[in-house]
Formats: C-alpha cells, sequence, structure tokens
C-alpha cells in the first residue's frame, strides 16, 4: 500500500492528557493558564478571557505536580476558542531535553499509559474504519475539531477516507484529529465491545393468534 493511500500521525509523540498550571509572558503582558495535554515538542494551554496573539514569542513556566518548575521557551502558534497551542523552541539548547524529560516522567507514572502509547498506530490507512466510544462513558472533554470528526463516526463505523472527504480542504489542519480520538479512547478501531448498560430491549409478544369463525352448519334437509 503507497502513503498516499496512508495518512501519518504527524506529530512526532503521542499527546498525553495533563493538568497542571503554565505561565505564559511575551515582552508586555502574562497569560496564566492550565496545560491540558503534552508532548514533546509543545503543549495545548487553556487560558482565561486573554490569549497571546499567533506567532508570539513566550517564556514559560511549567508547574507539574510533584516537580520543580520548568523555565522554558516556547511560541503562540495558534488559537482556538479558549485553547492556545504552544510550540516549544527544541532547537534551543536544553530545551527540548527539558520538555522531553517533562514527558518522559509524566508517562513513567502511569505504565498502562506507556503501553497504550506504544500500541497507538503512527499511520492509518483510509480504508480503516473507525468507530465511536461513548462519550458519557468515557467522561472526555473534545476541542472543536475533535468533536466534529467524532460527530461523522457512525456506530457501524466511518471510513477515514469518509473522513476526509467530508473535511475536504480543511482535512491538512486536521488529519491529527482520528489519532487524538483514538488516544483519548473516544474512538476505536475495532466494533466497541456492548456493555451491560447496554441492555438489548426486551422482544415483543406476539399477539395471540384470532380464532377463525366458524360458519355456520345448514340444516339436514328432510
Amino acid at each position: 500500500m503507497s502513503n498516499d493511500e496512508r495518512i501519518r500521525d504527524r506529530r512526532a509523540n503521542g499527546r498525553i492528557l495533563v493538568s497542571f498550571p503554565v505561565e505564559m509572558t511575551d515582552i508586555s503582558f502574562a497569560y496564566p493558564g492550565t496545560a491540558v495535554d503534552l508532548s514533546p515538542g509543545g503543549m495545548r494551554v487553556r487560558v482565561g478571557q486573554a490569549a497571546p496573539p499567533q506567532n508570539t514569542d513566550l517564556d514559560l513556566v511549567l508547574r507539574p505536580p510533584g516537580e520543580p518548575p520548568i523555565k522554558i521557551k516556547g511560541r503562540a502558534m495558534h488559537a482556538q476558542g479558549p485553547f492556545v497551542g504552544v510550540a516549544f523552541a527544541v532547537g534551543e539548547p536544553g530545551i527540548f531535553e527539558a520538555a522531553l524529560n517533562l514527558y518522559e516522567s509524566t508517562v513513567m507514572k502511569d505504565p498502562k499509559l506507556a503501553i497504550r502509547l506504544k500500541a497507538r498506530p503512527t499511520t492509518l490507512d483510509f480504508t480503516q474504519k473507525l468507530y465511536p466510544v461513548p462519550l458519557a462513558k468515557a467522561k472526555q472533554q473534545l476541542s472543536g475539531p475533535e468533536h466534529w470528526i467524532y460527530d461523522q463516526l457512525k456506530p457501524e463505523g466511518t471510513l477515514v477516507w469518509d473522513l476526509r472527504r467530508a473535511v475536504a480542504n480543511e482535512w491538512g489542519r486536521v488529519a491529527y484529529v482520528p489519532f487524538a480520538l483514538l488516544e483519548r479512547g473516544v474512538a476505536a478501531l475495532q466494533p466497541p465491545a456492548a456493555s451491560v448498560d447496554d441492555e438489548p430491549a426486551p422482544a415483543k409478544a406476539k399477539a395471540p393468534a384470532l380464532a377463525q369463525p366458524r360458519r355456520p352448519t345448514m340444516p339436514p334437509k328432510r
């Protein structure tokens, strides 16, 4: 199968869900927020009322629980709703090592997460079907693009190719979303098994057959 028949997860490493305070500052303003996911190359931050403009260089202070504050540099790449995508300045000495150390230490605290990331597919065939996992049971909050793609997933499965066709020209911007849904456990490569909560509807009782009326008999002729 050629590369044209697959999509590749362009992120160097799978993003992991986190929650810790982040301080972002430029030459004039401070933007406090909370990191919601993390990779060695960047993170997504939930901010309050103000967000740094796109392409703004930032000084970052990350405050993960149980670890000393980590000071690195980054850049605001995009903003969507209350979320800001931040890329770390991994080309500068020490920054990539600091970000990678934080990522690896976070993963190692959860062995199940480490196993899941290792098993996570880095490519998907366009003929692969994705199946939705109920959000209420997964207790997940999705971003706008993630929610839009999730809503396209049918219970009987949706081809990756059909997702690409539905998104059309926006596909290059959201091609990571199928991988993100798989990571978060709200999409699956196989039909999710029915849970005990999904009991089948009781079978309808058959209506009793109506007795056929008896034809009247004529008295014998005399």
